[in-house]
């Protein structure tokens, strides 16, 4: 921030975090700043199926400037931060050549950078190597704008207060003096009437993900690309529809903040820190772009970020399926028909190949079926990724009220049900969704109780899962036991528990609900509850999912202990990793390396989806 009145120092005032916004207040001089970070979201009234807006990749910085002692004084605004990252958006190769443009034409100014020899469906670091960014604002008598060394274009604004419109036509490698493009705002007089600009800013690819089905190889687009000509148009949209998404978002806010409120203050702390990290993981994608786009094919993929605390990339996946059970409860309490669109390729699998189990996820960047299939033989999360599968098909289905995806894959519904009447109750080392595991372990108590859940969903199985459920009882004395061959009761999460609450079965007797608080209780650490007392490890949605199947059956549970540790956490962490952490340890409170920015905090709206 720069001023050309004075020379004053910024500081910070506070900071406060909503769903979809990061809100600073400043003070610098006479001068206070409020400045917004927004990701629009709009999911609320008659919005819900807005996909255009929830597919575009564009977020807003607006900045606020009032007079704090009822003078009047001269402030221009040049966000050098933001604009300085924007260069490496493009690429992780610094070496990498870039190239750039600029239309200073009409009412809208558009900066827009990407590489000069892309390399589409590749990523390094975290960052895809193909795509444009772009930056972008309403023009005003007091805009200016540059393209240039980054260097040389700070001192002319930190000497001036204004840039020189003009564009470097060098195009060059990202390291070569640091091209960067540039925007500055001149506020003018402020007084006590705020004065306010803002800049949109974002990263678009098209196509956005290379997905296989049996018809062959598709380049898939993001849905908002079926409605504009241009991805300039859709920028110039996202501009002019700033105020509406503002609007929109706030209402989102006001809803999901008091709902998570009447729980407590400090679970709705943090869902309003996890919201915006689990859709960024998401993306809405359409076979083909514009007119050609068919709008009767949607396909949500979800990607697992997977950055340590160090901001080094962790080898991640497409579509997981334990990421999307956990996505499941903020999608069922925001849009439940997007989980059919998360659930379609995973049903387009087992058509292509006769498979008694589902798939565990789509792979990083497959090449082709053939690899898929492969990976999928060698599966040891065939167990996890089943019951998962059917507990989520008809939980959407539930919450959207539309059996038709369930009818038209009923035998593949009936073909993984006989696998886990086979598998569920006592099945062979699996891995599971609690990632901290890197063995298969066998007969597990949680994983037991879910396939059996799963199983009491297809109705010729309804004594099996009887059956199974009676015997699992005995097993693993009421879900106190990690393991069936566990020495003793030791306290876990038995996180399973939340399918018979989202499905709405109670089909788990009270007693095990019972032994489970208990277990809550006496395993209860500094920062949360471990997912087994042979681990520190702990889990975000794990722990949500828990109290969410307990509090449903005691409100008792309804007071500040069950949630002051999770929020302990996410306070402290805030400064210690790139982004919100679901793995961590429940004793120190240190994020578990390489789960940093995954969508699987989304598993925090497990209350909200049963409210």
């Amino acid at each position: 921030m720069g001023g050309r009145s004075a020379d004053n120092d910024t500081v910070q005032t506070q900071a406060q975090f909503t769903p979809t916004r990061t809100i600073i207040n400043s003070r610098a001089g006479p001068v206070d700043l409020v400045i917004t970070f927004l990701s629009a979201l709009d999911l609320t009234g008659e919005k819900t199926n807005d996909l255009v807006r929830l597919s575009l990749p564009f977020s807003y910085l607006s900045v606020s400037a009032v007079s704090n002692d009822g003078g009047s004084h001269a402030v221009s605004d040049k966000s050098g931060r933001l604009l300085l990252l924007v260069l490496e958006w493009i690429t992780s190769d610094t070496g990498d050549p870039a190239v750039w443009s600029t239309d200073a034409n009409g009412s809208i100014l558009i900066h827009q950078m990407s590489l000069r020899n892309p390399r589409p469906y590749l990523e390094a670091r975290q960052r895809a190597q193909w795509g444009t960014v772009y930056l972008a604002t309403n023009r005003t008598s007091g805009t200016t704008w540059q393209t240039g060394a980054e260097t040389p274009i700070r001192d002319t604004f930190l000497r001036s207060g204004t840039l020189r419109n003009t564009i470097d036509t060098d195009f060059r490698p990202v390291n070569d003096t640091w091209p960067i493009m540039a925007i500055a705002q001149d506020l003018g007089e402020v007084a006590t009437q705020a004065q306010v600009v803002t800049f949109t800013v974002g990263h678009s690819r098209d196509p956005a993900v290379k997905y296989f089905s049996e018809a062959g190889e598709q380049a898939r687009s993001l849905y908002f690309r079926s409605q504009f000509s241009s991805e300039v148009e859709a920028v110039r949209y996202a501009v002019s529809e700033y105020d509406n998404a503002r609007t929109a978002s706030v209402e989102f806010d006001n809803r999901v903040q008091d709902d998570a409120a009447r729980y407590s203050p400090d679970y709705a702390s943090v869902v309003a820190l996890a919201t915006r990290q689990a859709f960024a993981s998401i993306e809405i994608t359409l076979n083909g772009t514009g007119p050609a786009a068919d709008l009767q094919d949607i396909k949500l993929f979800t990607k697992d970020a997977a950055v340590d605390n160090t901001g080094s990339s962790r080898d991640g996946v497409l579509s997981s399926v334990d990421s999307l059970y956990s996505i499941m409860t903020m999608l069922i309490y925001t849009n439940p028909n997007l989980g059919n669109y998360a659930l379609a390729s995973f049903f387009e699998y087992p058509q292509t190949r006769a498979e008694s189990y589902a798939l565990h996820d789509l792979v990083r960047y497959v090449q082709c079926l053939t690899m898929l299939y492969a990976i999928a033989d060698r599966s040891t999360t065939r167990v996890p990724a089943t019951a998962n599968m059917i507990i989520m098909t008809y939980a959407f289905m539930r919450y959207t009220g539309d059996a038709k995806l369930a009818a038209k894959h009923y035998y593949t519904l009936k073909a993984w049900a006989d696998y886990l009447v086979s598998n569920a109750l006592v099945h062979s080392d699996q891995l599971t969704g609690d990632w901290f595991m890197t063995t298969g372990v066998s007969n597990q108590t949680n994983l037991a109780l879910k396939g059996l859940i799963a199983l009491k969903m297809n109705e010729d199985e309804q004594d099996a899962a009887k059956s199974g459920l009676e015997q699992w009882m005995e097993l693993s004395k009421l879900g106190t036991k990690f393991r069936y061959e566990s020495s003793s009761e030791q306290p876990q999460l038995l996180h399973g528990l939340y399918a018979d609450k989202i499905l709405g079965l109670n089909f788990v007797p009270e007693s095990v609900y019972a032994a489970q608080r208990t277990q809550w209780a006496t395993g209860t650490k500094s920062f949360g509850v471990p997912f087994n007392e042979q681990y520190s490890i702990t889990s975000i949605p794990w722990q949500y999912f828990t109290l969410a199947a307990m509090i449903t059956g005691d409100t008792s549970l309804l007071n500040s202990a069950p949630f002051a540790p999770i929020k302990n956490f996410t306070s402290k962490a805030q400064d210690n990793i790139y982004g919100l952490a679901d793995v961590y340890d429940s004793i120190t409170g240190i994020a578990s390396p390489g789960y940093g920015l995954r969508g699987n905090v989304g598993g925090s709206y497990a209350l909200l989806a049963l409210g």
